[in-house]
C-alpha cells in the first residue's frame, strides 16, 4: 500500500505546548499509513529541544533561517526552502503550526501545488497585548493563510471564538481538537523520591508551582506578587517556577527584592519524562498566563490531582469549571491569585475534591490518543 506523505512544519523545535502537540501528532500517526515529516527551526535558547523524542521513522529537516523573531530576510530563505522541499516531495498534505510557519509554510505549500492544506491554531497571534501595527500585520497574514487552507484545527473552542471575531474564514473550516497528552502517566504518577529534597522542601509544608517558560505573557511577574502576599499569611509555603527563560534574571531580582529567596525555588527546565513525578510532588499549581490557546499544563497537574489556580484566559475555562475542578481568577490581579492560593491552603479537602474532579475530567478527554484519532479522521475526510 502506499503511504501518505505528511509534513508538519513548526517555527521552533523547543520544549513548549504547541510543540509537544506537534510531537505527538508525529510520533502517533499510524506508520503503516502515513510517511511523516517534520520541519522546524533550531532549538535555540534556553527551552531546551525536542527533536531527541522524534521517533526514529519520522523524518526531521532543520531550516537554521526558522526563528520567532521576525526578520524578512531570514523568512523569505525559511519560505523558499520550504516551497523547494515541497515541490520535491510530493507531500499529500502539509500541516502548519504556529504564526510565521503558519503563514509562510501554508503561501509555500500552496504555492507549491499541495493538495490539502491544514494549519492549527495553538494560539492566535493578533492578541490583544500586541501594539496595534504589530496585531494589525499579524492578522493580515493570518487571513491571507487561511484563505487557501482547507481546515483549521484549534486547541480549544476560545480560538475558534476569537477567529470567528476577527473573520479570519468561514465557521465550516473549523474544528476543535484538544490538545493531548499521555495522561495515564500523570493519572499513575507518585512523587519523586528527590525533587523536595534537592530543594529542601520538608514534605509536610505547601508547595506552589508555576510551570512553562519564564517568558513575557506568562504571568510569571504576577505569581511573584501573589507568592509574597501569601508568604504573609502562610510563612512556611514554598513557591517555585518550573521553566526557563529569558525573565529568569529579572524575575530571581524580584524574588530578592520581595525576601522570598529562602522560600522560592528556580527548578528550571524538567525534562517531558519526569514531569510528571514533579507534578506528583506539587500541592498546587498556579497558571498565571495572561495569552493562551489551551493549556495543556493545567490539564496536565489536573490529571496528577493537583488543586489548580488559573488565570480566566482564551481556553483555560474550558478545562477548569470554577469551584468545580479548580479555580478561576482574573487576570493581572495578584492578589485574587494569592486569595484563592491561601483559601487551598487552609482547606486541604477542598484540594482534594478538586484533584480529585479535575482528573476525572481530562483522564479521557486530554487523551493523546483521541487527539491523534480526531486529527487522522480529518486527514482522511480531506485525502477522500
Amino acid at each position: 500500500m502506499v503511504k501518505i506523505r505528511v509534513c508538519h512544519v513548526i517555527t521552533r523545535l523547543i520544549h513548549g505546548g504547541a510543540q509537544e502537540n506537534t510531537l505527538l501528532t508525529v510520533n502517533g500517526l499510524d506508520p503503516k499509513r502515513y510517511e511523516v515529516t517534520l520541519v522546524g527551526g533550531p532549538p535555540l535558547g534556553r527551552r531546551g529541544g525536542i527533536l531527541h523524542r522524534v521517533h526514529a521513522r519520522v523524518h526531521v529537516m532543520i531550516i537554521p533561517q526558522m526563528r520567532r523573531a521576525v526578520n524578512p530576510v531570514a523568512d523569505f530563505i525559511a519560505f523558499w526552502k520550504l516551497y523547494r522541499l515541497f515541490r520535491r516531495a510530493n507531500f499529500a498534505i502539509v500541516h502548519t503550526h504556529s504564526t510565521q510557519a503558519g503563514i509562510y509554510g501554508r503561501l509555500a505549500a500552496r504555492l507549491a501545488g499541495v493538495p490539502h492544506i491544514i494549519h492549527t491554531v495553538h494560539g492566535l497571534a493578533f492578541h490583544a497585548q500586541l501594539n496595534p501595527f504589530a496585531r494589525a500585520i499579524a492578522w493580515t497574514g493570518e487571513k491571507m493563510a487561511s484563505s487557501f487552507t482547507e481546515k483549521i484545527i484549534c486547541v480549544s473552542d476560545a480560538m475558534v471564538v476569537q477567529s470567528l471575531k476577527g473573520h479570519i474564514a468561514p465557521r465550516e473550516k473549523f474544528i476543535t481538537i484538544r490538545s493531548g497528552f499521555d495522561t495515564a502517566k500523570f493519572v499513575k504518577a507518585r512523587p519523586s523520591r528527590t525533587f523536595r529534597a534537592s530543594y529542601r522542601i520538608p514534605n509536610d509544608e505547601i508547595l506552589v508551582a508555576q510551570i512553562g517558560g519564564l517568558v513575557p505573557l506568562k504571568g510569571c511577574e504576577d505569581f511573584v506578587r501573589a507568592a509574597a502576599l501569601v508568604h504573609q499569611q502562610f510563612p512556611n509555603a514554598h513557591f517555585t517556577f518550573i521553566g526557563d527563560g529569558e525573565l529568569q534574571d529579572a524575575l530571581r531580582k524580584q524574588v530578592e527584592c520581595a525576601g522570598l529567596q529562602q522560600r522560592f525555588h528556580f527548578v528550571g527546565m524538567v525534562a517531558a519524562e519526569d514531569l510528571p513525578a514533579v507534578l506528583a510532588s506539587i500541592d498546587i499549581v498556579a497558571h498565571c498566563s495572561l495569552r493562551e490557546g489551551l493549556p495543556r499544563v493545567v490539564a496536565q497537574a489536573l490529571a496528577a490531582r493537583k488543586a489548580c489556580v488559573a488565570v480566566d484566559m482564551d481556553g483555560t475555562q474550558e478545562i477548569i469549571r470554577h469551584g468545580r475542578t479548580g479555580l478561576l481568577v482574573p487576570a493581572r490581579q495578584p492578589q485574587k491569585i494569592a486569595d484563592s492560593i491561601c483559601r487551598l491552603i487552609g482547606d486541604p479537602r477542598l484540594r482534594i475534591q478538586l484533584g480529585n474532579a479535575g482528573q476525572k475530567a481530562v483522564r479521557i478527554a486530554f487523551d493523546q490518543k483521541l487527539m491523534i484519532k480526531k486529527i487522522s479522521a480529518v486527514y482522511e475526510e480531506l485525502l477522500q
